[in-house]
Order: structure tokens, then sequence, then C-alpha cells
């Protein structure tokens, strides 16, 4: 009876690291809008060509972005917008041409007003803040907004007032786009009686004794 004899990969010599989503070709590079699933596809060989299978691992520069490997490939959700590299790594030899993801935000649909302090007295002033992210909370520069606020309060650049005491609700809202298609997250002022303005003095009379 003939035997057998098992052979298995040495440590890892060539590395390399491709990015896909979905059926598309893997690459070197990916940019993405937030939301995918990206699959980490990890090759290589040992010093002697044999290709390696298993005990694949993924290094991340910066290294806050999680990857998954409890599936048959690496895989990362692609939810914070940002740039990173993407190296493979297997018996302590990883890829020195690293893999390049860009996330960039996904289309707006959070609009949040703010207002610093969210509390004044009557005649003085607060700052005023609009910001829109996406639904995975990345912050979408430039949106055009208007504000929409009551009769009582006066705007002026980035400073909001009121000589009204109560509280008063400010919406940062889109420019031109309808407001049902965003998740408008209004702000309060809340505004408290001033210094009085005049102040009575009257004479107490002296009770009888």
């Amino acid at each position: 009876v003939g035997a057998h004899v098992e052979v298995i990969p040495g440590p890892a010599n060539v590395v390399e690291t491709l990015l896909q989503i979905g059926a598309a070709t893997p690459t070197v590079a990916v940019t993405t809008k937030a939301g995918p699933v990206v699959t980490v596809r990890c090759s290589g060989t040992d010093a002697w060509g044999n290709t390696i299978v298993d005990g694949w691992s993924v290094v991340t520069t910066p290294n806050n972005l999680p990857v998954h490997t409890t599936g048959a490939a690496p895989t990362i959700a692609a939810l914070k917008a940002g740039t990173w590299q993407l190296a493979c790594r297997n018996s302590g030899t990883i890829d020195t041409s690293p893999a390049s993801l860009t996330v960039t935000p996904a289309p707006p649909r959070h609009l949040f007003t703010l207002v610093e302090p969210s509390e004044i007295a009557a005649g003085n002033a607060a700052k005023l803040g609009c910001v829109a992210t996406d639904v995975y909370g990345n912050t979408i520069p430039g949106f055009p907004f208007a504000m929409d606020y009551g009769p009582e309060v006066k705007i002026k650049g980035l400073y909001v007032s009121s000589t009204k005491s109560g509280i008063h609700t400010l919406k940062c809202v889109p420019e031109t786009d309808k407001w049902s298609l965003y998740e408008i997250h209004a702000g309060n002022l809340h505004v408290r009686p001033g210094p009085p303005k005049t102040l009575l003095v009257g004479q107490v009379l002296d009770k009888p004794v």
C-alpha cells in the first residue's frame, strides 16, 4: 500500500490585497458612498509558489475600521466616511502595497439645529448652527439651509436673540428641497426674563401702635 504525503504551504512570501463590492471586479482602490459591504480578497503564495488559503487577517490604517472575519472572506461595513489603507497579512508577512478604500457620505437625511447656549436672558444672543448628516451620521458640508422661526425671534448672521421670554423653536430646513425628504431636528431657545427695566419703590406706612 502506497503512502500519502500531504504538503501544506510554507510561510507567506507574497501577499496581495484586493477590494470588492458585490459582483464588481476586485481592485486595489475602491471609492464608494457610505452603505455597502466591502469584501477584502486576500491572496498569496509561499516561497515555492504554493497558494495560501487560510490564516488571513487584515490590517487597516488608520486602525479605527472594524473588520469582520466570520465569513469566507474578511468584510468591512463601509459606513463611516474617510480613507483607509487595507493590507492582508499571513504568517507575519503583510502586503507592502495596501489597497485603498475611500468612503464618502451617503445622501443627506438628518438636519440638525444647534443653539448654544440654549438658555439666555431676554435681549441677549445665542450662537446658531445647522448640520446635515446622512443616515450613518456622516457630516455633509455645504448643504444649503434656510431657517424657520417665529416672529418673536430675531436672527442676525450666526446669532439668534429674542426679547420675549419663553421657549422658541427654530428649525434648520432645506433651502429648496421638500421638507418631507429629510428628518428635521429642531432646536429650542429658552429665553428667561432679563433684569427689571424699572424698579418702583413704594413707602411702607408704619403700623399704628
